[in-house]
């Protein structure tokens, strides 16, 4: 019985430990958001292209949608558009994502 019970633990901790190490890895994995630029032509947009311009910051309520869209007028940004994406004000203050989730 007792060899059982650790068994589990160990499983369960083993578990626990992959999501651990799966979560680090996709909140490292996060890039920096840019402004697009739309190449018009007759008034249509002909292309999307990103433009290097960061999206700067220095607190994390500067990366909320709203504010990143007045940054890159005439432009938009380039966000995520997936259910819980988190943005934030990265340590070189620049807005990031980290990946959909």
């Amino acid at each position: 019985m007792k060899k059982k019970i650790i068994k589990m633990i160990l499983f369960l901790a083993i578990v626990i430990g992959v999501f651990l190490v799966y979560d680090f890895w996709k909140k490292s994995d996060s890039y920096i958001v840019t402004c697009d630029e739309f190449v018009m032509d007759n008034g249509k947009i002909k292309e999307t292209r990103q433009s290097k311009d960061s999206i700067f910051c220095s607190k994390n309520s500067d990366c909320s949608t709203e504010n990143m869209n007045n940054y890159c007028r005439p432009g938009s940004p380039s966000i995520l558009k997936c259910i819980n994406v988190k943005y934030y004000c990265g340590s070189d203050g620049k807005c990031r994502s980290y990946e959909c989730l």
